[in-house]
């Protein structure tokens, strides 16, 4: 509130939401909220369940648990809300991201990625099985997180670029660089047109010459299967099929 205005000030927040919104800064620096955040403003039922469930988990739950829960019990994809990322920094919170989600397309069609190189388990003598991909999370985690991760198989949509953290993977951590923000916002916001089949192509092919340098057969091979298999997901007007 303006406390020394010599004018009157409309759209004062109340005292009760003066105190909310504080209780709320007071939890960031905790940890204990979800983040990225889904803030229903409009959806008072929607954003009472976030609330409900969060507590419910002893304050746990990720932004992908409470989505997954919120989509099973309303059997429809979320739509009309607002998603924030912060982080803590050594200036306190800093707010990231904080965007409007018209609709979140939770599921997708079912994608198969094929072992057309006949690679075995990691560990074993059986040939890999891939899982079947049917929801956005499932594409995040096998088919987009394996090309800009580091060498820790970890992913920041938003902290500051350690180099470091991908030792021998130079052309990797330029994908990194390049389209982090682009993934983050096909997963969460599902704005799909943020990947298209050329940054599809080059997340690919820089990290399958990173692993030419470092003489990682088994991960050209995982990775040509990706992109085979899912070649026709990210170019959908191009008349390709894999084996042909």
């Amino acid at each position: 509130m303006h406390q020394t205005a010599s004018f009157d000030i409309t759209g004062r927040i109340s005292n009760q939401d003066a105190k909310l919104l504080n209780d709320l800064k007071n939890m960031f620096p905790n940890k204990t909220l979800p983040n990225p955040l889904p803030i229903f403003i409009y959806k008072d039922e929607l954003q009472n369940k976030v609330i409900g469930l969060f507590r419910e988990s002893d304050f746990k739950l990720g932004y992908k648990e409470i989505v997954e829960k919120l989509i099973t019990d309303n059997e429809v994809d979320l739509s009309n809300y607002y998603l924030l990322f912060w982080q803590n920094t050594m200036d306190g919170i800093v707010f990231k991201d904080f965007d409007y989600v018209s609709k979140f397309e939770y599921k997708i069609r079912d994608l198969t990625i094929h072992n057309l190189f006949e690679i075995k388990e990691k560990g074993g003598k059986a040939d890999k099985h891939y899982p079947l991909i049917k929801n956005i999370f499932d594409l995040e985690l096998q088919v987009l997180k394996p090309f800009i991760q580091n060498r820790y198989h970890r992913l920041d949509f938003f902290g500051d670029l350690n180099k470091e953290d991908y030792a021998k993977l130079d052309l990797t951590f330029s994908s990194f660089s390049k389209y982090r923000k682009a993934v983050y916002d096909f997963v969460c916001k599902s704005q799909r047109s943020s990947i298209d089949g050329h940054a599809f192509y080059e997340m690919v092919f820089n990290s399958i010459l990173d692993d030419v340098k470092n003489h990682n057969d088994y991960g050209i091979k995982e990775k040509l299967n990706i992109w085979y298999s899912l070649y026709d997901y990210f170019n959908p007007k191009k008349n390709y099929r894999y084996g042909q």
